[in-house]
């Protein structure tokens, strides 16, 4: 079983999306990104896109719009202005 940590998605109206993922993966400028517990720090923007959350073997996701990426190595948080339903993923 893989390790988890805390992930949230945040807009200006409080937080969004709260949960304990496996692995997050995000776009950003840079490129593709793949997080999982204990990753190095990193602050990164994010352009509009679908978030996808994997928690016990099991893919979700968000469609996001721009924000700001941050992950200090234990928890996660995407700051952007809105983000839509969580739909499951097949």
């Amino acid at each position: 079983m893989a390790k988890k940590f805390s992930f949230s998605i945040i807009t200006p109206e409080g937080i969004a999306y709260e949960t304990e993922a496996e692995v997050i993966e995000i776009v950003s400028s840079a490129g593709s990104l793949g997080i999982m517990a204990g990753h190095e720090p990193i602050i990164t923007d994010s352009p509009p896109g679908k978030v996808r959350i994997l928690k016990d073997n099991v893919w979700t996701s968000h469609n996001c719009d721009d924000g700001v990426f941050i992950m200090d190595g234990e928890k996660a948080r995407l700051l952007t202005t809105f983000a839509g339903a969580q739909q499951a993923e097949q």
